[in-house]
């Protein structure tokens, strides 16, 4: 099982981090090691948008950080 991490410009990759990500993945994602091909980890910094409120605009300061997962599954043929 492959494991990519990635990261946007606000969020530094660092080596240290790649590594703690791919240790932890892997420890947990190990007993579907046989079916997946690879698992992304996406990570990425956000701004909420928030229409009205008086709190929108103390929110909308604040970045939000956000970690997407996807898993491959090996391509099998369906058994009849």
């Amino acid at each position: 099982m492959q494991l990519q991490v990635h990261s946007d410009n606000h969020i530094e990759g660092s080596a240290r981090l790649v590594g703690w990500v791919r240790t932890t993945v892997a420890s947990k994602f190990e007993r579907y090691d046989e079916e997946l091909t690879r698992v992304v980890i996406r990570f990425a910094r956000e701004t909420p948008s928030f229409r009205s409120g008086r709190d929108s605009a103390a929110l909308a300061e604040r970045p939000c950080s956000r970690c997407l997962l996807q898993g491959n599954r090996m391509k099998r043929t369906p058994r009849i």
